[in-house]
């Protein structure tokens, strides 16, 4: 918080590297990148999203910077909900893509790793995710394409849902000074950072502990931040620039595309038989659900609507998440259904429609479909994958 901002006016001061420094520096982090063989660790703070427009924490005009000064009514900071993810983000992406990366180390809660891609089996979230809950019982996690954190109390995590598994009581993840860091995460970024070969600082004044105490672990350290650090001497190479401007040059000595940044958005549609109270008897159920990339539950549905061919609705759901709409009587003779999908629209997103035929499963058999969902900000269209055709599985 405010208390571990910089105190002193040379802690505070940004610093730049030449262009020609830069380049040649460049090329030498490149140089320990092949020669550690995917065995790389990025660790990442708040510069990394500043491009975006989220304020970091004790840069000039950082929240805690601020806040130390009394001018906290000076900090201007955009939505991470809204923000695209930045060069440095999708970099990391397309290293984790090709195996040049092994995981990233985050102490950032703005979430803007995962909605550029990164699945959640090659980040360390230390400090939590803003759009991330989890079931204190089972803890089976949740995705929201809003912010989980309701509470203004700094130890209620409460957000008021429930896990759709076990009942259990959703809490945020967010960790706030003097909190235990999640026991997952923590080991999951000892256990990599010690095995590294090089560790990549990026847009981190490595100030907060425990977290700052990884780097140092891998056998080779470089710091990208535009603020001096207490790890400056050990590190192999000092890089005194915004991350996207350091990280572009690596991309391209690497010989590597930084790819635009794409929304996606997995969608599985299941068909099953239930048991129909008003007409007694089993009746056809379509239930539709969003996942991330490794298959946790994810919202990022404002509503789900199912016609058919003639517009007709079916029985809306009566829970969200997952939506489960059953077939109305006068129905039965449909082919196929139209499945329309209303987005957040954080970035402007249409609604989507999915034309689904229909298979009536028996007792021992289901029908499963997946789409990925892809949407491209710049022409605000959205391109479907069909992952997994309609077969019947035992």
């Amino acid at each position: 918080m405010a208390h571990t901002a910089h105190q002193d006016l040379e802690q505070v001061k940004e610093h730049f590297d030449s262009i020609e420094v830069l380049e040649e520096k460049a090329r030498k982090v490149v140089e320990l990148i092949r020669k550690s063989k995917g065995r790389v660790v990025a660790f990442t703070g708040a510069g990394v999203s500043t491009s975006a427009g989220i304020a970091d924490f004790r840069g000039p005009e950082g929240v805690w910077t601020l806040r130390a000064q009394g001018k906290s009514h000076q900090i201007k900071s955009a939505s991470a909900l809204k923000s695209i993810p930045t060069k440095t983000h999708m970099a990391l992406l397309q290293l984790l893509n090709v195996g040049i990366l092994d995981i990233i180390i985050s102490q950032n809660t703005d979430g803007l790793h995962r909605k550029s891609g990164v699945p959640a089996n090659k980040i360390a979230e230390l400090h939590g995710n803003t759009n991330l809950e989890i079931c204190e019982d089972c803890a089976t996690q949740y995705l929201r394409d809003y912010r989980t954190r309701i509470s203004n109390s700094v130890n209620d995590h409460y957000t008021g849902r429930n896990c759709s598994v076990c009942k259990g009581r959703l809490k945020d993840t967010i960790i706030n000074f003097g909190e235990s860091l999640p026991e997952d995460q923590l080991e999951l970024a000892w256990e990599r950072s010690q095995r590294a070969v090089l560790c990549i600082v990026l847009g981190s004044s490595l100030t907060v502990s425990p977290a700052n105490l990884m780097p140092p672990e891998a056998k080779n350290l470089v710091i990208c931040n535009l603020q001096k650090t207490h790890l400056d001497k050990s590190a192999k190479v000092r890089v005194y620039a915004r991350c996207d401007d350091f990280v572009e040059l690596v991309m391209d000595y690497l010989g590597l595309e930084i790819p635009p940044f794409c929304l996606q958005r997995y969608v599985e549609i299941a068909m099953k038989e239930v048991f129909d109270t008003k007409t007694t008897s089993d009746n056809l159920a379509i239930q539709v659900r969003a996942v991330d990339s490794v298959g946790i539950p994810a919202s990022i549905f404002s509503k789900v609507e199912i016609f058919d061919a003639a517009k007709s609705h079916w029985a809306a759901p009566k829970e969200r998440e997952p939506f489960l709409f059953l077939r109305l009587s006068d129905q039965i003779n449909e082919e196929s259904v139209i499945i329309r999908l209303s987005f957040m629209g954080h970035y402007g997103e249409p609604s989507l429609d999915l034309t689904i035929p229909l298979k009536a499963p028996n007792e021992s058999q289901k029908c499963m479909k997946k789409f990925l969902l892809e949407f491209h900000p710049a022409n605000l269209q959205w391109f479907v994958k069909d992952l997994s055709p309609c077969t019947s599985t035992p």
